[in-house]
């Protein structure tokens, strides 16, 4: 699946009441000016309100500089394998120590409009354990706060 999509499409695809997981690329506008689109992990909430998004990235290197000295945080970096996700080109991982729950319009405002957007994979197509993977990496770390947790754990319960 490769959806170019509009901000609008996008907002509309999460802003239904069904919660799931979707993976999107876009360039993020509160990232420098300079940086790439990357993918994102869209989880929906189901509650027509807000979404959490976790970022895949390449940088595995600068992760574990950054996470070293805090146990338990390595934990939470979720690798992707390019042969299960053929828009993959290159070994990467999902930070998720970083979910950002935002709400459907600002989702909308932070997407940087000049590059095409994509939806890559929705939820009945993603493996289901690549999403328990994530949902367990949030829940697990160290880093994540106890609001964000108990967000995803009223939606998701049973990882």
């Amino acid at each position: 699946m490769d959806l170019n999509l509009s901000t609008d499409f996008i907002t509309k695809l999460h802003a239904g009441k069904t919660a799931g997981f979707s993976i999107c690329y876009f360039k993020n506008k509160q990232h420098a000016a300079d940086a790439p689109p990357h993918f994102h992990i869209v989880i929906s909430l189901g509650n027509g309100e807000s979404v959490v998004l976790c970022m895949v990235t390449s940088q595995m290197a600068k992760l574990e500089r950054l996470y070293c000295n805090m146990p338990g945080a390595l934990d939470s970096l979720v690798p992707l394998d390019p042969s299960k996700l053929p828009f993959i080109t290159r070994p990467c991982v999902i930070n998720c120590n970083l979910p950002t729950p935002i709400s459907y319009k600002e989702f909308a405002n932070i997407i940087d409009h000049t590059v095409d957007i994509a939806c890559k994979a929705t939820d009945t197509s993603i493996d289901n354990q690549l999403k328990s993977d994530i949902l367990s990496a949030i829940y697990k770390s160290p880093i994540v706060s106890k609001r964000t947790k108990d967000m995803l754990r009223s939606v998701y319960p049973d990882y």
